[in-house]
Formats: C-alpha cells, structure tokens, sequence
C-alpha cells in the first residue's frame, strides 16, 4: 500500500470523472490515496472522497496562488494538510501543464520527491520549454500520440495510460441491459432499446440523429462541426444534430454560431437542454443519449476522448479527426477523417480540425450505410473494454509507483 496525494477534479467535468473513477480503482486495489480538486464546490462531496479530500476553501482549488491557500499547500508534504497528519509517499497530478504552470504546487514539491504528471496531449509542436517541467514531475501520457509529442521536446518517451469507461453506465440498453436509474422523486426507469431512450429524452423517432456530449470550449470547434454538418443536414431533411454541453461557454455561443445557417437547417442543430437546467447530468441519462443516437460526431483533437469511448462503450459508432488520440480511441468502431487545418491556440502549440467536405461526406456515407454503423457499433463495446478499463489504468499506476519505490530504494 502506498500513500498518494492526487491533485485533479472532483467537479463534474471530464477530469473529474478521471479523478473520481481512477481515484476508486486506486482505493480498490488498496492504496492509500487522498485528494485535493482544482475546482471547489458548495456541495457536499460523495463518499470515498468527502473524507480523503483536503478542502482548501477557494474555487480554484490547488490552482489558487491566494496567500491563505499557499500556506496551506505548503504542507502538502510535510503532514499539515491533512488533521491526521497524514504524509504522501508519492503524488499523481492530473492535469494540463497550463494548470500546472499557474498553480504554486510545484514550489512545494521536495527535491527528489516522485510526482507523476498525467497530463493530455492535444497537438503537436510542444514548446521545448515544457522539458523543463517534466524534469521536475514524470509525465504519463493518454495516448501513444501523447507519448511520441512528449518524446520530442523531452527525449524519453514517457509511460501510457489510458482512460477509463464506467461499462456499468455507459452499455448498449437491451431488454437484458437497461439503462437504468432513479430519479430525486424516487422513479424507476428503465430504457431498453434505442426507441425508449428517444421516447424518454423527447427525441424524435423517424430521424438520424448525429449526438455530441462534451465542452464548448475553443479547441472543441463546435464550429467546425456546424460547417461540416450543415450541407449534411441541408441534403438530408430527416438528419438532425444534438449538442449536450453549455451553449454559452470558452467556445463561444452555440446559438449565435447556429444562426448563420438557414433556418430549415437551424431547426435541426439543437441542445439537449439538459446542460442549460442542470450542472451535468447522471451518468445513466447520459448513456441514454448515446444510446439515443444513431452516431457520435466530434471534430475536436483529444488528449484521450473520454466522451467518445463512452459513447463507443454504448454500441454508438463515431467519426472523428484523424489526430491527436481520436484514431486510437475509436480504432475500427467508427471513422477518421484527415486534418484539414492546423490551429494554433494559446499553448504555443497546434490543435488540428477535420476537413469539413470530407466529415460531412464521411457521415453521410454511414447515414446510408445501415450494415457498416451495425458492425462498427457491436464493435465498439469489445473495443473499449479491451483498451479502457480502470481497473487496469489503476493497476499501471500502482506499477509506476514500486517502480519508483524501487529505484528509491
């Protein structure tokens, strides 16, 4: 058993569902971890971590540089942290090295002490200056694509680790696997085909609906996608798009961007609504949406793609950007479409988007091809449990660490 200090997020974000599914696949093989989350919330935080997480009472969490969370920080690794007194033995920190750059907690990392940065890679041509950083923490990659980027400004390809998917949530529904939860009222639902799953969200029946369920943030382009998918929805006036995500977010304004295409198109680019009434939703109304679809669609470079794993783990095949770790994550349960343009963002490096014509062509061609979506969707859950399991990811972890332990020694 090992103490692990895990700085990431307990919010409902992607990262958070690494935090919280890595976190307890950890806790299950019998380490001794506890955390600390970048993002603070008033609300009460589920057991196993409401009682493991060190609360540093400001919003940004181990991202704030305020002087009252500093000080406290500053006992991560000396035993004031924690009321116990408890000290880590090595720490996982789960993040981008934005976050890590603007954050005071590598300040108080002791010289020697072993750090792993778990950290996404999104692009290519990293600022040689990274190196610098992972000298001082070990990097893990998502991806193999992540582990070849890191290698060229570091010179030693770091480990891979690949996410996670929670299959008990995120399944194919069936009369033998529903998808099934309890609503606040106490109501049990149960979802057992694809038709009960539109009948439930309200979604319509006769039409091809293409879904997406992540961020509305810049390196997302849901911009993109509207201008690939418009003359889809044009030639196709059964074929309708639905966004689960804020439309008002980093990545602009979903309804302004929408309102540039013709209303007969516009009608048919629309929001679950569940993003705008709640933060986030269960994971099981989430797996009812992918099970709702007819095809999952993304033109967004991944660091992993959690989303669209999921989405593969519920039978739901995808087409994505033929970058970043999108060709791995899908591998033959869906398509991959080559990069049309290159984008550089703030990070000093470059995201990539699809070719437009080419996303749009490729989605209508599975639009019409009902046998080629029926294998690649009975794929896609084989697929995901072979590469994406958390118990395996904790295992890795768990390695890394007696290797270091070792080395120590």
């Amino acid at each position: 058993m090992t103490k692990i200090l895990f700085l990431g997020d307990l919010a409902g974000t992607g990262f958070g569902t690494v935090t919280m599914d890595l976190g307890k696949a950890l806790l299950a093989r019998g380490e001794d971890v506890r955390f600390m989350s970048l993002n603070e919330t008033e609300e009460e935080l589920p057991e196993p971590f409401r009682s493991r997480t060190a609360l540093l009472n400001d919003p940004y969490g181990w991202l704030s540089d305020v002087a009252s969370v500093a000080k406290r920080l500053e006992g991560m690794f000396t035993g004031s942290l924690f009321e116990d007194g408890w000290i880590p033995e090595t720490s996982i920190i789960l993040g981008d090295v934005g976050s890590l750059k603007i954050s005071p907690v590598l300040s108080f990392v002791p010289k020697d002490f072993p750090v792993w940065h778990y950290v996404p890679i999104e692009g290519i041509g990293l600022p040689p200056r990274w190196a610098n950083l992972w000298r001082i923490v070990r990097p893990v990659a998502m991806s193999e694509f992540g582990a070849d980027e890191i290698a060229k400004v570091t010179g030693t390809r770091p480990p891979v680790v690949y996410h996670g998917v929670d299959t008990k949530a995120f399944h194919p529904a069936s009369a033998a696997t529903p998808i099934r939860f309890i609503s606040k009222t106490g109501v049990v639902t149960a979802l057992r085909s694809r038709a009960e799953c539109r009948e439930f969200l309200g979604w319509p029946q006769d039409e091809f609906i293409m879904f997406r369920a992540d961020r509305n943030m810049p390196r997302k382009a849901y911009d993109h996608l509207f201008r690939a998918l418009a003359p889809v929805l044009a030639r196709n006036p059964k074929a309708r798009l639905i966004w689960h995500c804020l439309t008002l977010d980093q990545g602009g304004d979903l309804l302004d961007e929408r309102s540039k295409y013709p209303e007969s198109i516009a009608l048919r680019m629309n929001s679950t609504g569940y993003h705008d009434q709640f933060n986030g939703v269960q994971r099981e109304i989430l797996a009812a949406m992918y099970n709702a679809a007819d095809l999952y669609v993304s033109t967004s470079a991944e660091g992993f793609g959690l989303t669209i794993a999921e989405s593969l783990a519920c039978g739901v095949p995808a087409v994505g950007i033929d970058f970043s770790a999108v060709p791995e994550v899908i591998g033959k349960a869906g398509r991959v479409v080559k990069v049309g343009a290159l984008i550089p963002n703030i990070y000093s490096h470059f995201w990539a988007v699809p070719d437009a014509r080419l996303f749009g062509e490729t989605v209508e061609e599975l639009m019409r091809d009902t046998a080629a979506r029926r294998v690649m969707g009975a794929l896609g859950p084989l697929h995901i449990g072979t590469i994406a399991r958390w118990d395996r990811a904790a295992e890795q972890f768990s390695e890394l660490v007696a290797v270091r332990e070792a080395v120590a020694a």
